[in-house]
């Protein structure tokens, strides 16, 4: 069973390693969204559970009673590059115990290392993996990205304009001035012991403000210079509603504003020239595409995102006539990635992602194959199932995923706007697109 959080980060990949288990090991692989493994793992009975992460209490614990059951337990994380050494402590897990899984599959030596160096897990239990998301950017995946004629006759984009996108990770400012979701928030994912976490006000606030002197900067470029396409493409933690009415202030300036939903960001920045990001894993990722990046510096870091040397890569834009010249250019050709740039990038790149080679998800599943010997899962060992799970389980089995769809959405509508929750949902249709796009690569 792997557990999926974010559809638009983490679908593809998780199919594509469901397909490499099934296809070339044997194995039986069941997807579920992320909350809902234990109500549906008694109609499932799997023998290993694949979590992204355990770092909240409920979730650990239910965890640490499955391998009582003798489950299998596995970390694959889709998120976390390891930006700065605090946000480091926050993916190792060291505030959280992990003692009791049965491996960590890391991204990098670098956070390979962190969980030695901090006794999270014997080295035994570390396995320097890679992010199976990687592949998309690299042969042979990348034979999947859409081009500017998807994205014409999608939502109409000019096909000879520059495209500037613009990404966006302000997820902690909705919280500010109201901090006591987030507060709870950090609590449950036991961040309180790391210190740029312990203060969910100052993150908050320092976030909010971050936003609106970025809206700003991206007003006042947009005033100045027009014949460019603008693509939005916002955070799924963030609200939705407040992105919308930011694309209708700008298309009030420039017609050409597209607020991109419903795209993987790959897609997006295949057809985009220079993507504006502040300490983000979308600069990285479109590094492996050889394209133009700014990194957005309005304010001075408060370390839990980017480390400086992690910014060589990119050009800095501090305010309006930064991002106006840059831009210009770049649409003149007066300006390239060097080559050395292009080296740095390369360095970094290794550091943060292992083996860049689009073979990512191949090594991951002999990872995971070699540990499925010597299992012996007793699932009638489970306890602590629920009415509400088994009905869900009941449902599951008896409607199948559609009509478990359409139950456990009729308490979720109120979620819509929220932390991008909406974002994160995916269907059994979504599961099959995906795995007639990739069985031709297997």
């Amino acid at each position: 069973m792997i557990v999926v959080d974010h559809k638009w980060r983490d679908l593809p990949s998780s199919v594509y390693l469901k397909l490499l288990l099934e296809k070339n090991y044997g194995h039986s692989v069941e997807l579920v969204r992320l909350g809902e493994d234990s109500a549906l793992i008694s109609s499932f009975m799997p023998h290993m559970v694949i979590y992204n992460n355990l770092y909240e209490k409920d979730r650990n614990e239910y965890a640490r009673h499955l391998t009582s059951c003798g489950i299998k337990i596995l970390i694959l994380p889709t998120e976390g590059i390891t930006f700065s050494d605090q946000q480091t402590l926050l993916f190792t897990h060291k505030y959280s115990g992990i003692d009791f899984i049965d491996c960590y599959l890391a991204w990098n030596s670098l956070m390979h290392n962190a969980i030695l160096e901090n006794n999270v897990l014997p080295e035994s239990k570390v396995s320097l993996a890679g992010n199976c998301r990687f592949d998309f950017y690299l042969p042979p995946l990348s034979r999947l990205l859409k081009d500017r004629d998807y994205f014409f006759h999608k939502y109409g984009m000019p096909l000879h304009r520059m495209n500037i996108l613009i990404t966006t990770n302000f997820a902690n400012a909705e919280f500010w001035p109201d901090t006591s979701f987030l507060e709870k928030n950090l609590e449950k994912q036991r961040a309180n012991g790391i210190p740029v976490f312990s203060d969910a006000a100052k993150l908050a606030q320092y976030e909010y403000e971050y936003r609106n002197m970025m809206f700003d900067l991206i007003i006042g470029f947009t005033k100045k210079q027009r014949g460019v396409n603008l693509l939005l493409k916002y955070h799924p933690s963030e609200r939705k509603m407040l992105y919308q009415r930011f694309a209708d202030e700008l298309k009030t300036l420039n017609p050409n504003v597209f607020l991109i939903e419903g795209e993987y960001i790959w897609d997006v920045l295949n057809v985009s020239d220079l993507t504006l990001q502040r300490c983000s894993t979308v600069a990285i990722e479109a590094w492996l595409m050889g394209k133009y990046t700014a990194e957005i510096e309005l304010l001075p870091s408060l370390d839990h995102f980017l480390q400086p040397k992690y910014r060589e890569g990119s050009w800095t834009v501090k305010s309006v006539q930064d991002l106006s010249e840059l831009i210009s250019s770049i649409s003149d050709n007066t300006l390239s990635i060097s080559q050395e740039m292009n080296t740095y990038r390369k360095k970094i790149i290794r550091e943060l992602i292992f083996k860049p080679d689009g073979e990512t998800s191949k090594r991951v599943a002999e990872t995971i194959d070699s540990l499925t010997r010597e299992i012996h899962a007793d699932i009638r060992k489970l306890s602590g199932v629920t009415m509400k799970n088994r009905i869900k389980s009941f449902v599951r089995r008896t409607l199948g995923m559609k009509g478990y769809d359409i139950a456990s959405n009729l308490s979720k509508f109120k979620f819509g706007d929220y932390l991008g929750r909406y974002d994160k949902r995916f269907s059994a249709d979504d599961v099959r697109e995906w795995s007639e796009k990739l069985l031709p690569f297997l």
